[in-house]
């Protein structure tokens, strides 16, 4: 082919395939500049590759250290409050009581009550010698069981119907709160009775209703009465 050319184009062939002294010398600079040109464009491909992906690199980096790092929210154990208590069994209920609480029955109504002797009060009552007033000691809390019956009535309904009988006396109840707990239904109420200091309490599983009279301020508290009528369990 190149012979070909040679005998076809004398003059292409003399300027590209003579060897003079000008190739010789262009062809020393290129073999001297093209590795220093190599070089050099080499180094700007590598900078310009660093600038390029340092920011992609540090981006998983931060996010990697900061999922390893932070902790994970866990739920915080509660220490249950009633365990040590004991447990009061009256009929088809049990409720729990703080250790050092006290139980008894009381006398004249054959009812369980459980008390706090250390909040002990004394209070002024009728009754005493020479129908002069006289001074009981009585709890500040305390859980007292008036009664325990077979009944469908709901705990609302009980507390309806108590404050319905003090309005047609003249006077009235205030209910203090309702709710249902795990099928289990409450009402808080006032205690308009004679001897009475606190609030009324009504219970319902729809078979059975449990009125208690009791120093709980609210249903929605977390005194110490909460937490007793928080462990009554109804057998069915």
């Amino acid at each position: 082919m190149i012979e070909k050319l040679k005998q076809s184009h004398p003059k292409i062939y003399k300027h590209f395939f003579t060897v003079t002294t000008f190739s010789k010398l262009v062809a020393l600079s290129l073999f001297i500049i093209l590795p220093f040109v190599g070089f050099y464009l080499g180094m700007k491909y590598q900078e310009m590759v660093t600038v390029a992906t340092t920011p992609v690199v540090s981006c998983v980096q931060n996010i990697t250290v900061k999922n390893s790092t932070t902790p994970i929210p866990t739920s915080t154990a509660v220490a249950n409050p009633t365990v040590g208590w004991k447990t009061l069994i009256a009929g088809k209920i049990s409720i729990k009581y703080p250790s050092e609480w006290t139980y008894k029955l009381v006398a004249g109504y054959g009812q369980p009550e459980i008390y706090n002797p250390n909040s002990m009060e004394n209070v002024v009552t009728n009754g005493g010698i020479g129908n002069q007033h006289a001074y009981i000691s009585v709890p500040d809390q305390y859980v007292f069981i008036n009664s325990i019956t077979a009944s469908s009535k709901t705990a609302l309904q009980e507390a309806q119907d108590y404050k319905q009988q003090w309005v047609n006396l003249g006077s009235d109840s205030t209910i203090l709160g309702s709710k249902i707990v795990n099928g289990i239904d409450y009402a808080l109420y006032t205690d308009q009775g004679e001897a009475s200091r606190f609030n009324d309490l009504a219970i319902s599983n729809g078979k059975i209703l449990i009125k208690i009279n009791t120093s709980m301020k609210s249903l929605d508290g977390n005194a110490t009465e909460n937490q007793i009528i928080s462990t009554l369990n109804i057998s069915q």
